[in-house]
C-alpha cells in the first residue's frame, strides 16, 4: 500500500468524474437548497433584460462605439422570463456558398450557459422551417448569468430549402429539443503563493481547458505523473467542486496502469485525520507520492500511463 504524503497546495488528461466519500461541511445546505428552489419558482413570473457580454476575443477589438450600438439593439428586445433562453436575429444574408446570421443568444438563468453542437433552423414569417444545421456553439463560450452573447453562424445553402432569403423575413431559432447546459464556473482556491507566473498559467491554462462540470458534480483530474530524483513518483490531482456547499474528501482509491492497461499500482489513500477541503465552486491541487520501489518502473513511460480514481 503507498503511503499518503501529506503535500497540500495552499496558497493529464481530463477523467470523467468520480463517486468519492464527501462530508458537507454546512449545515445550511439542506435550508439553501429549499430557498434556490423557493426562489426559482417565484422567478418564473420574473422579467430581465440581459446584459451584453462579448466574447475574449470580440471584447478585446470591439470599439466603445461598436459595443455601444449592440447595447441600443439589445435593448429593443422584450424582456426575457427568468430562467428562460432565446435566440433573436439581427440579420440573414446570402455568403457565397453560405447563408450568414448574425444572432444574439439571451440567457436568463441564474448559472453560466455553455452549447455544444446545436441544431438551429432558419424560420420563415409563418413559422415554417426552410433550413436546418447542426451548429458548434463551443466557440461561443460560456455565457454568464443573465447575459446576451452577439455571435455569428453559418448555415450551407445544401441545407436551405429555398434560393433567396428576404431581409427581415426570417429568423434563425433553436430545435425545440436543444437544452442550454448549465455549468458551474470553477476557480482555485488557492495556490502557493511562491510560484512563477509561468507555473501559475500551466494551472490555470489546465483548469480552463477541461470539460465543464454541472451543478451538484465533483471531478477529480490527473494534473501530472513524475518521477523525482528519489524515484518516488508524484502524482498532482485537480479537485473540481460544483456542489453548492463546501466539501471533503476523506478516502481516495488511485490505480496507475501502463499504455496496454497493465495495473501497475492500486492504492487507496487515507486521509481521515486531515482530508482535503475543497470549497463551493472551487478548485484545489494536491500532490499524492508514492514511495521509491512501490512502483515497479522497468520499461515503463510514466507520460503513456493513465490514472483512475475508482
Amino acid at each position: 500500500m503507498a503511503k499518503f504524503i501529506n503535500n497540500f497546495f495552499r496558497g493529464n488528461k481530463a477523467k470523467k468524474d468520480n463517486v468519492i466519500n464527501l462530508i458537507e461541511k454546512s449545515k445550511k445546505a439542506k435550508e439553501q437548497s429549499q430557498n434556490e428552489t423557493k426562489e426559482a419558482l417565484e422567478d418564473k413570473t420574473k422579467l430581465t433584460n440581459a446584459k451584453l457580454s462579448l466574447d475574449p476575443v470580440s471584447e478585446a477589438t470591439a470599439s466603445d462605439f461598436q459595443k455601444d450600438l449592440i447595447k441600443e439593439e439589445i435593448e429593443k428586445f422584450p424582456p426575457l422570463t427568468f430562467g428562460g433562453v432565446d435566440i433573436r436575429t439581427a440579420y440573414i444574408f446570402d455568403d457565397g456558398d453560405r447563408y450568414e446570421a448574425s444572432v444574439y443568444i439571451r440567457s436568463a438563468l441564474s448559472r453560466p450557459i455553455t452549447f455544444e453542437k446545436t441544431l438551429l433552423h432558419i424560420i420563415d414569417k409563418d413559422n415554417n422551417i426552410v433550413g436546418s444545421q447542426l451548429i458548434d456553439l463551443r466557440e461561443m463560450g460560456e455565457i454568464p448569468p443573465r447575459s446576451v452573447r452577439p455571435w455569428k453562424v453559418y448555415f450551407d445553402k445544401a441545407n436551405v430549402k429555398i434560393e433567396t432569403l428576404k431581409k427581415d423575413e426570417y429568423r434563425v431559432a433553436f430545435d425545440s429539443r436543444t437544452n442550454a447546459e448549465k455549468v458551474i464556473k470553477v476557480e482555485f482556491e488557492s495556490l502557493p503563493e511562491n510560484l512563477s507566473y509561468e507555473e501559475k498559467q500551466k494551472y490555470e491554462n489546465f483548469l480552463n481547458n477541461l470539460p465543464s462540470i454541472k451543478p451538484g458534480q465533483v471531478s477529480i483530474s490527473s494534473y501530472s505523473l513524475k518521477k523525482d530524483r528519489e524515484n518516488n513518483v508524484t502524482l498532482v490531482v485537480l479537485f473540481r467542486n460544483g456542489m453548492n456547499k463546501d466539501i471533503k474528501v476523506q478516502k481516495l482509491p488511485i490505480r496507475i496502469s501502463d499504455k496496454e492497461g497493465n495495473k501497475l499500482i492500486e492504492a487507496k489513500f487515507d486521509l481521515e485525520n486531515e482530508g482535503i477541503e475543497i470549497g463551493s465552486a472551487k478548485a484545489r491541487l494536491h500532490r499524492f507520492i508514492f514511495p521509491a520501489g512501490t512502483i515497479s518502473l522497468e520499461n515503463v513511460n510514466l507520460k503513456e500511463c493513465t490514472v483512475d480514481f475508482m
